[in-house]
C-alpha cells in the first residue's frame, strides 16, 4: 500500500474529498464532539497518528475494539494537546489542524468482526505501509 505524503500527490477530486473529511474531523475533534488521542511514531515521514474514538468513556481504557474507532489519521506534525490530556491510550488532542494531516484517513466499518485492538498493533500496521 502506498500512502500519499502530500496533497500534491492526489488528483483534484481526491484532494477535494480529503480536504472535506480533514475539515470535518478537525472540527469534531477540536470542538470535543469526538475524543481523540495521539500516539507518536518513530518514522521519518509520520510524526504519529491521531485516533478518533466514538465514545468519551473509551479514553480511560487500554484496549478497544475496531467498532470503537471512528478514524485513524497519520500526521505530519504533532497536534495541540489538552492541558489535562494524559490518558492510558496516549495524549488527548485539543486542536487538530487539517494541514498537519497526511492525505489519508483510515476508518473502520461497523458490523465487521470485533477484535480487541491494542495501540501497539495499530502502530505496527502503520509502520508496514
Amino acid at each position: 500500500m502506498v500512502v500519499p505524503k502530500h496533497l500534491s500527490d492526489l488528483q483534484p477530486l481526491e484532494r477535494a474529498r480529503f480536504a472535506t473529511i480533514a475539515r470535518l474531523l478537525s472540527c469534531l475533534i477540536t470542538e470535543s464532539l469526538v475524543p481523540a488521542f495521539y500516539k507518536p511514531l518513530e518514522s521519518k515521514d509520520i510524526s504519529g497518528i491521531a485516533i478518533a474514538l466514538r465514545s468519551e468513556t473509551l479514553l480511560d481504557l487500554k484496549a478497544f475494539s475496531a467498532d470503537d474507532i471512528l478514524a485513524i489519521i497519520p500526521l505530519h506534525y504533532p497536534p495541540v494537546f489538552k492541558p489535562d490530556g494524559h490518558t492510558p491510550l496516549g495524549r488527548a488532542i485539543g486542536l487538530l489542524d487539517p494541514l498537519d494531516m497526511m492525505p489519508i484517513v483510515f476508518e473502520t466499518g461497523l458490523g465487521y468482526p470485533i477484535y480487541d485492538v491494542s495501540i501497539e498493533f495499530l502502530i505496527s500496521l502503520l509502520r508496514r505501509c
